[in-house]
């Protein structure tokens, strides 16, 4: 059964433009609503510049060789999204383009809430190393907690379905912060002698629709050269969430 929360916001915001009366009374606007679990998968992706990069460096002849000697097929460029942050107003993830990139991503709705995200993943990060280890916490659910369990549940949903409504008409968008390593050899990366620490960039995504089977974006990297490059994924399989450690 429909929560009355849902309900109540797809008629009173409009998620779907120019619904059918046939629409409107069967309840479709619910199913065809923008879920953000949809964007969970792991994807294809096609990036010209970086192909290029690879073709001018070799790459490819050197990867070619190797999954020879292993028999095994060549590894494609890939963004993988893992799951919701924490706070649920985010995806994290991961994008790999083989022998260049290797970084975890952060996503969100928009450019503030990107930024707000960061700056709690790093914060995150300082607390962690001044921490020091205690006691484990224990504790014991009562009668209590169980009976509002379904009601936390039902407000969690609503929280998660608020956060991402901007995203809810026709092409979900998202901003793109991606921390991680350069995987090219500092000496065919112009002017830089070392792969720096922390090395990142932003990037942005753009869903064809609500269903996230594939998308049209662009992507930056400082220490290649790239300025919104563009680039392009396809879902190759859906996925449930996936607690995979990130770096």
């Amino acid at each position: 059964m429909e929560a009355d929360w849902e309900s109540e916001f797809l008629t009173t915001r409009h998620v779907h433009n120019r619904k059918t009366r046939h629409e409107l009374g069967s309840n479709s606007g619910a199913a065809n609503a923008f879920d953000v679990r949809k964007t969970f998968g792991s994807y294809d992706l096609k990036c010209p510049v970086a192909e290029t990069y690879r073709q001018q460096n070799r790459f490819e002849e050197i990867q070619d060789k190797r999954n020879r000697r292993h028999k095994r097929a060549p590894p494609g460029p890939r963004l993988e999204i893992y799951r919701l942050t924490d706070s649920e107003d985010g995806l994290l993830g991961e994008l790999v383009i083989p022998d260049i990139l290797q970084a975890t991503v952060t996503m969100a709705g928009s450019r503030k809430q990107l930024r707000e995200l960061i700056e709690g993943r790093r914060q995150d990060e300082d607390e962690l190393r001044e921490d020091i280890p205690g006691e484990p916490l224990t504790s014991e659910a009562s009668g209590d907690e169980e009976a509002t369990s379904s009601t936390h549940l039902e407000a969690k949903e609503k929280s998660r379905f608020q956060k991402f409504e901007k995203n809810s008409f026709r092409q979900p968008k998202f901003w793109l912060h991606w921390h991680g390593g350069v995987l090219a050899p500092p000496d065919m990366v112009e002017g830089q002698s070392a792969d720096p620490p922390g090395t990142e960039g932003m990037g942005y995504l753009v869903f064809s629709g609500n269903k996230c089977r594939d998308f049209k974006g662009t992507l930056s990297c400082d220490l290649l050269g790239w300025k919104d490059i563009k680039l392009e994924g396809w879902k190759r399989a859906d996925m449930k969430e996936r607690d995979v450690p990130l770096v």
